[in-house]
């Protein structure tokens, strides 16, 4: 069984940079170990009693075959208890109410978790299970207008630690990185909303059309990257 040395030099530097930053982005291609990085954070953050439970959010089939059997991996994380919020509407609600250090859900309940967790704690003011929240594949999150993103964005004031997680950021351009940041640092560096980042960052293709493609204006990239980079780690 591995444990926290045998973590790759650039690993430990994720390590460091999630420490340093509450609220992080790591763009790392497959196979540079995010789920391990991310989980040896949320190890440490419980241990040092920052987090007292992480909502992790990711594709179903990756909340069924990841996360948790990357934990027994590793000795240091083999501790970790984990709820998985999967199956019927009875199951899911057991596994979202019992005491866990991880709860994972795919992002297609995330709006049941939200109205559920409000209902149950939140309207009563009680404390969520979490205060911490890991968006796996954050670019599910790249439709500001979406269902899930409404959901999380109800509990984010709740959240205030956040890791976003993907090796594909921008696959479709720039636009797509809004919602992803929205959701991360609450609009901190790209905006409150989609339409002031547009306005900002973007113009017509064809300024004669007014259906034309919507282009990055001029250096707009470079302060983009700029704007995201004291949060962002991308290798």
């Amino acid at each position: 069984m591995r444990n926290l040395s045998d973590l790759h030099p650039y690993q430990h530097r994720a390590l460091e940079h999630l420490a340093r930053n509450p609220m992080s982005m790591l763009w790392l291609d497959m196979g540079l170990g995010k789920t391990a990085i991310t989980l040896s954070h949320i190890a440490e953050q419980l241990d040092r009693a920052n987090v007292y439970g992480a909502l992790v959010v990711a594709p179903l089939r990756v909340v069924h075959s990841v996360w948790q059997q990357e934990a027994h991996k590793w000795e240091h994380l083999k501790h970790l208890r984990f709820s998985i919020i999967i199956g019927t509407s009875d199951k899911r609600t057991r596994a979202a109410m019992v005491p866990a250090d991880v709860y994972l859900i795919n992002y297609e309940n995330l709006r049941w978790l939200a109205d559920l967790w409000t209902h149950h704690y939140l309207t009563k003011g009680r404390y969520l299970p979490v205060n911490m929240a890991v968006f796996d594949e954050v670019t599910k999150l790249k439709n500001p207008g979406s269902v899930r993103h409404e959901a999380v964005r109800r509990l984010l004031p709740f959240l205030p630690y956040r890791v976003g997680l993907t090796g594909t950021p921008a696959s479709n351009g720039y636009q797509d990185l809004f919602g992803q940041y929205l959701a991360v640092d609450s609009g901190a560096r790209l905006g409150q909303t989609q339409t002031e980042f547009k306005k900002r960052f973007f113009q017509p293709e064809n300024p004669m059309s007014p259906f034309a493609k919507q282009v990055l204006r001029p250096g707009s990239a470079e302060v983009i990257e700029q704007l995201v980079g004291d949060i962002t780690v991308q290798m």
